[in-house]
């Protein structure tokens, strides 16, 4: 009896110390990167982008353009969907190996790169998709060093990433990076050369960006003019668009019916519909949900009271 009041006094007394400073973070908003934070994160990718098409057609003296696709944010799991069964991934050590990313191209452009380093045509069709050998993995490896440091002068001014190749992994199924939950920063590469086109990505943690931020390690590298030309563009586009008309549309739940019940539709017929009467009516326009609405009338016509706006999904 004597313990378990001294337990109770103990823990009525104790008192958790910290030093360190702690966010808030609300679990029913995902997180975001900002705006002007994600413009520069792309700028950079550009940036990048063009180094690596550089690279590789100096390297190996083909005509190659390359592009950038939307930048998105979602969680490693998600990231690893979105690639093929079997791909070439390069693991990149960020910051010392505080941080890890991803390189990911097809194994066959792989094997097409290191044909051509080593002086052949590139012509690997016949070639099956297959690992590459260690001879071919250091040839490739003395290329992606210098790919990486394109990638750290694209980043300098931004952010200090001090890539280094970690090392190549083939299934990203079974490849950990990081937990499958983290948040990550992707997108999109597409690389053409004549009527080819490889589709390629590259992956960061999104807690790489985010700390630069709350550290304000992140600068709007842009000049004053360019921010100005910028806004004006912006500005412009805005005023062009926003008179311009567009269809919107009040949608119920979409309830599916088989050709019998269309065939046997005659005037009278009563169609039940899923939606339940307690749930409000999605404004769209096109496939966007602009807000939800309460059904309602305007003098003789029928009208659609506004409950939310701005929910900003995809129907």
């Amino acid at each position: 009896m004597g313990s378990e009041m001294c337990i109770r006094d103990r823990a009525k007394t104790s008192t958790v110390q910290t030093d360190v400073d702690a966010r808030v973070y609300d679990f029913s908003k995902p997180m975001k990167l900002p705006r002007e934070y994600a413009r520069i994160m792309e700028m950079a990718l550009e940036a990048f982008t063009r180094h690596w098409v550089n690279q590789l057609v100096g390297r190996l003296h083909v005509v190659i353009t390359g592009e950038v696709g939307d930048l998105s944010m979602r969680s490693y799991d998600d990231y690893i969907k979105t690639l093929p069964t079997q791909t070439l991934m390069v693991i990149i050590d960020f910051q010392g190996g505080r941080n890890k990313g991803v390189l990911q191209f097809p194994r066959q452009t792989a094997l097409a790169w290191v044909d051509h380093l080593l002086g052949g045509t590139g012509d690997v069709e016949s070639t099956p998709d297959r690992e590459l050998t260690e001879v071919e993995v250091s040839v490739l490896i003395d290329f992606l060093k210098r790919v990486l440091s394109d990638l750290d002068i694209a980043f300098q001014s931004m952010l200090p990433l001090g890539s280094q190749f970690r090392t190549i992994e083939y299934a990203p199924q079974f490849v950990q990076v990081v937990d499958g939950s983290t948040p990550v920063l992707f997108a999109p590469i597409t690389l053409t050369a004549g009527e080819h086109q490889d589709d390629c990505s590259i992956m960061m943690p999104v807690s790489m960006i985010t700390d630069a931020i709350h550290q304000g390690d992140v600068h709007d590298t842009r000049t004053e003019q360019q921010k100005a030309e910028a806004a004006a563009v912006r500005q412009l586009l805005v005023d062009s668009i926003e008179d311009v008309p567009v269809e919107v549309a009040v949608r119920f739940t979409p309830r599916k019916v088989n050709p019998r019940e269309l065939d046997g539709l005659a005037i009278g017929d009563t169609l039940p519909l899923i939606h339940p009467t307690s749930r409000p009516l999605d404004m769209v326009v096109g496939d966007l949900i602009l807000a939800e609405t309460a059904a309602g009338t305007s003098g003789s016509r029928l009208a659609a009271m506004v409950v939310s706006v701005n929910k900003g999904e995809k129907k």
